[in-house]
């Protein structure tokens, strides 16, 4: 049995990489648990609890807080661990993701292309994610690099209210 922790099972994301663990784990005859844990970092400590008490021979993560001391149990344990998207600080894991730094680059730089001066970042806040943490200093210093005239606009969640109105303020 493998274990994968989703930090929002909403997220397309989220369901297209689910979907495909899940093939992977039933080509490997494995059975896969998922926990979803809305981006709550106590719900995250209270599912890794659970599946370290199910003994799941391999966790995905895709981490929606900090639980470095969990994964490190995991690990003492030889559990394998795979980071999905999400970077945990002192946590040797591989990490599987998107390269931030070249999606931003390559965006900004077709936008700047094709005559576009300036650019809205729209993103939920990035504290508890470290990919959204690089992409936003990613956007930030590229943008500047282009001479694009930039704002950003930091949902709180991912309230589409919210998102028209940043899109129309821009």
């Amino acid at each position: 049995m493998i274990g994968m922790l989703v930090a929002d099972i909403r997220n397309p994301f989220s369901v297209a990489i689910t979907h495909g663990v899940e093939q992977a784990c039933r080509q490997y005859g494995y059975s896969l648990v998922v926990c979803n844990t809305d981006n709550d970092p106590e719900q995250e400590r209270q599912h890794l609890d659970l599946l370290g008490a199910y003994q799941v021979e391999g966790l995905v993560v895709n981490a929606s807080g900090s639980p470095e001391r969990q994964l490190h149990t995991f690990i003492s344990q030889g559990t394998p661990i795979v980071l999905l998207d999400r970077e945990v600080d002192h946590v040797a894991a591989e990490v599987v993701g998107l390269d931030n730094h070249l999606a931003i680059d390559m965006a900004l730089e077709h936008l700047a292309d094709q005559g576009y001066q300036a650019v809205l970042y729209v993103s939920e806040a990035p504290e508890q994610s470290s990919t959204r943490q690089k992409r936003l200093a990613r956007f930030n210093h590229v943008a500047e690099q282009h001479g694009l005239a930039y704002a950003t606009s930091l949902l709180a969640n991912s309230d589409s209210a919210a998102t028209l109105q940043a899109l129309s303020s821009f």
